[in-house]
């Protein structure tokens, strides 16, 4: 009688536990697995040899949210990683990041990638390319701002500014992210947990510490441009799909992704963007942004949950086809 109270009880306790609580976990990729997934994946692209990066069966790569078969695109065309070389790691998602100059033969562009590892395998790569030869933020403007003589001769940082100042958590590093967003949407810089004087660099373009005019000295540091000067002259109405793929504690650092929706009736284009905040002493010290001006057609990012932020009327970003 005993043993049969012992198999029923052992019966209903398979019963109600579901059969996943006795699978195996799978394990995370730490920091040194998402090191080697990370460069492993960059020579790949760069020999052209897909089959040596550790690619699942269904791997997904986007180029300016264009989706790319493998061997295709990058795979290519990419012809050597330049002067810039900067990588960030987040074992909590899964996720790391390259960002700098990538050659695409004798052209240098500003680029950045995102990549998703999963059961030991790579299963994501989200690409942000940017050319010297792209269009500008209107159908009047022949070129996007791009400057890669600066982004190497004043690239972001390779570590902690500050190792000695406060560590924030990872939520923490989010929040203070986030704030930078909402004082764009507000279009009042006050939100904004920034440093005075901070940095940010726009494709390779250092747009802070120009001089202000005089009725527009308080918006900066000292009489100049930071990187809290300027909210309300965007014409940004939100900032669509924002996600923070790529939280680096160890370097304070965070990757957002995001794109900025247009104010109705403003003809500039969306801007689509993979943004690097470097954080020090619990606030925004730079800022450095990868962007690209897409058709008013595309889908942006294309990656779930966000999968297209479209102009939200006819007269929004620019027309069809531009």
């Amino acid at each position: 009688m005993r043993a049969s109270v012992k198999a029923f009880s052992a019966t209903a306790l398979a019963l109600a536990v579901p059969q996943a609580a006795f699978a195996a976990e799978e394990p995370r990729c730490d920091r040194p697995c998402l090191t080697t997934m990370l460069d492993r994946y960059m020579k790949a692209l760069v020999a052209h040899k897909p089959e040596q990066a550790s690619l699942v069966y269904g791997f997904r790569q986007t180029e300016n949210a264009v989706a790319k078969a493998v061997g295709d695109g990058l795979w290519k065309s990419a012809t050597g990683v330049g002067p810039v070389d900067r990588r960030y790691y987040d074992p909590e998602t899964g996720n790391a990041s390259w960002f700098g100059v990538l050659n695409l033969g004798a052209e240098q562009t500003i680029s950045a990638v995102r990549i998703k590892v999963k059961g030991g395998r790579i299963s994501e790569a989200e690409w942000h390319i940017t050319r010297a030869s792209d269009p500008g933020i209107s159908p009047q403007d022949n070129k996007a701002v791009f400057d890669v003589k600066t982004f190497i001769a004043k690239p972001p940082p390779a570590a902690r500014l500050n190792p000695a100042g406060r560590k924030l958590t990872r939520d923490e590093l989010v929040a203070v992210t986030e704030s930078y967003f909402d004082g764009i949407v507000a279009r009042d810089a006050s939100p904004i947990l920034a440093h005075p004087g901070c940095t940010r660099f726009e494709n390779g373009l250092e747009v802070t510490g120009r001089p202000l005019e005089d009725d527009r000295r308080n918006e900066g540091y000292q009489g100049r441009g930071d990187c809290m000067s300027g909210q309300g002259r965007f014409g940004v109405a939100f900032v669509a799909g924002r996600r923070y793929p790529v939280v680096d504690v160890e370097a304070q650092a965070v990757l957002a992704i995001a794109t900025f929706i247009r104010e109705p009736g403003n003809v500039k284009r969306r801007n689509h963007l993979m943004e690097y905040f470097y954080i020090d002493d619990g606030k925004i010290r730079d800022v450095y942004t990868a962007f690209l001006y897409p058709e008013a057609t595309r889908p942006v990012p294309n990656w779930p949950p966000y999968d297209g932020n479209f102009p939200l009327a006819p007269n929004m970003g620019a027309p069809a086809g531009q």
